[in-house]
C-alpha cells in the first residue's frame, strides 16, 4: 500500500441478527448457535434476506475461546454469545491444560454445518477469531502484559499452541469445504496495545498463522480484516500489491462478486486483505483487490 492509513472499520454497524431473519427462524436463541442444523438455519435465512453470495458462520466470536475452556453465555435475539468467564487464573495454568477437541462440542457443530452448507451447493466463509482475542477470553489481560515482561518464554510457548490450534482449525474447515476463511484478531490493533506487545501477541502469531495455512489453501481464500491488515503493514510484517481485476467486474458488481470469481484462481494469491468481509453486498468502487506478501 502507498500509504500508512488506518482502516476504517465499520463491523458493529454489521453484526447485529436483523428482526426479519429471527422470525424467520426455525430455531429460538440461544440454542440457534448451538446445533449445527440451528446455525445452518441462521446462516440461510441471512443469507436470504441480505441477497449475499456466501452463507457465513459462525454468528460470534466466542467459539474458539469455548473450546479451549472459557464458559460462554450464548445470548439471545439482542445480543449474540459472549464470554462469561474467562477458564484460566494463571499463564502456567492455561499452559499445563491447553487442549482441545474438534469433534465435540460447539466447534464440531460448526464444522458440520460448514460441511453440509458446501453439500447443499452453498458458498461458505468461515469466521476465524486471532490469538489476541481468544487469548484474552481465556485470562485476564493484565496477567498476560505483566508475564511479557517477567516470564516471556512463557507466553511465547503458549502463543505456539494457540498458533498450532488455529492452524489445526482452519485446515480443517478448507477440508469440510469452507471457501474463504474470514481471520480477524479484533483486539490485536497496534495503535492501542503499541508495536512491541502488539508484535509478539498478536503480529507475528497471526503472520505465522497465515504463512502456515497459505500453503495448504489452494482453492480458497484467505481474507485478512481491514484492521489487522492496516496493523500488520505498520508493524512491516506484510506488504501489500494491488491486483486488478476489470476482466471480471461488471458494472453493478459487489465485492461478494469479486471474492466468488477470485475462488479457485490461480492468478493471486489466497490471501487478501485491507477491506471488510462482511461487505459482499456492498457495490465495488474500486476495480482491484489487495493482495497479501509476506515479508
Amino acid at each position: 500500500m502507498e500509504e500508512r492509513t488506518l482502516y476504517k472499520c465499520v463491523s458493529d454497524d454489521l453484526d447485529a441478527i436483523p428482526k426479519e431473519v429471527i422470525e424467520k427462524l426455525s430455531f429460538s436463541f440461544p440454542e440457534v448457535h448451538k446445533s449445527k442444523e440451528g446455525l445452518i438455519n441462521l446462516s440461510e435465512e441471512s443469507k436470504l434476506f441480505s441477497k449475499d453470495n456466501f452463507c457465513r458462520l459462525p454468528f460470534c466470536s466466542t467459539v474458539e475461546a469455548e473450546t479451549l475452556g472459557a464458559v460462554i453465555n450464548y445470548g439471545n435475539e439482542d445480543f449474540g454469545p459472549r464470554v462469561l468467564k474467562r477458564a484460566f487464573d494463571s499463564l502456567e495454568e492455561l499452559n499445563n491444560q491447553f487442549t482441545y477437541d474438534f469433534n465435540e462440542g460447539r466447534i464440531s457443530e460448526v464444522l458440520k454445518a460448514v460441511r453440509e452448507l458446501k453439500d447443499m451447493g452453498e458458498k461458505v466463509i468461515l469466521n476465524i477469531s486471532g490469538p489476541l482475542t481468544i487469548l484474552d477470553s481465556l485470562i485476564e489481560s493484565r496477567i498476560i502484559f505483566k508475564a511479557l515482561r517477567k516470564n516471556p518464554e512463557l507466553v511465547e510457548e503458549i502463543m505456539r499452541k494457540l498458533e498450532d490450534f488455529l492452524v489445526f482449525y482452519i485446515c480443517k474447515a478448507m477440508d469440510m469445504g469452507a471457501d474463504i476463511i474470514s481471520f480477524a484478531d479484533p483486539l490485536g490493533n497496534i495503535d492501542i496495545m503499541g508495536e512491541k506487545v502488539y508484535y509478539k501477541l498478536s503480529g507475528v502469531p497471526s503472520c505465522n498463522i497465515l504463512k502456515r495455512v497459505h500453503k495448504q489453501s489452494i482453492g480458497r481464500l484467505i481474507h485478512l480484516c481491514g484492521k489487522n491488515t492496516y496493523s500488520l503493514y505498520n508493524a512491516k510484517l506484510i506488504d501489500m500489491e494491488k491486483v486488478y481485476v476489470d476482466e471480471i467486474m461488471q458494472e453493478d458488481g459487489s465485492y461478494g462478486d469479486m471474492l466468488k470469481t477470485l475462488i479457485n484462481s490461480e492468478d493471486i494469491s489466497p490471501i487478501i486483505g485491507n477491506y471488510c468481509v462482511k461487505k459482499t453486498t456492498f457495490p465495488m468502487k474500486n476495480n482491484y483487490i489487495w493482495k497479501v506478501e509476506f515479508i
